[in-house]
């Protein structure tokens, strides 16, 4: 288990601070509250890294992903992957994130929208994992 409280208190310290954080930095925080089933926490933290600018990567969108399944926010799971689609270039839409989105919409019991997702992964020419 992640221990939240202290990933939450640590990040709160380096935004406050001179200390830059970096995307493992962003990706430990927003793990940490996936495993401490603090999803709304952790959505919470995705959206001031967005709205500072912080770094993120892969591994910071897919945590991101994770926590939007969690809190039932398929809205912000579909956000993040036209996000990548439109500003990451391909690097970023992997199958992994593909998956997890998927995850997010069927655990919110939005089959039509995972069967466009699904439809769009399988078009992408990824491979299937």
């Amino acid at each position: 288990r992640g221990d939240f409280a202290l990933a939450s208190q640590i990040f709160e310290q380096m935004l406050k601070s001179l200390v830059p954080l970096d995307a493992i930095s962003v990706q430990l925080v927003l793990s940490a509250c996936n495993k401490a089933n603090q999803a709304d926490a952790g959505l919470l933290v995705w959206q001031r890294v967005r709205e500072q600018g912080l770094p993120y990567d892969a591994a910071g969108l897919h945590a991101a992903v994770d926590l939007c399944g969690k809190a039932g926010d398929w809205e912000e799971a579909l956000r993040i992957l036209a996000e990548v689609r439109s500003q990451h270039g391909r690097k970023d839409l992997t199958p992994a994130l593909y998956e997890r989105v998927l995850s997010s919409l069927t655990n919110s019991n939005e089959f039509d929208k995972a069967y466009a997702v699904f439809r769009e992964y399988l078009q992408s020419g990824l491979p299937l994992t």
